[in-house]
């Protein structure tokens, strides 16, 4: 299954939360935070991205 450019950052929140549950969103920050450290921005804003489908996904509205 191919992901398109907008689904990515879903695919790896949802793939967080299987692997990390509850500790999902401070892995995420920590990436972005080593990312930030080397100078990485499009990886950073990539992990932005995947932060905030994390958050979107973590709300208890989100399955309604």
């Amino acid at each position: 299954m191919t992901l398109t450019p907008d689904q990515v950052p879903w695919g790896a929140a949802s793939m967080l939360l299987r692997q990390h549950g509850e500790r999902a969103a401070s892995v995420a920050a920590a990436r972005v935070e080593e990312l930030e450290r080397v100078g990485n921005a499009g990886g950073v804003a990539m992990w932005k991205k995947i932060a905030s489908c994390l958050t979107k996904l973590s709300r208890p509205d989100c399955l309604s």
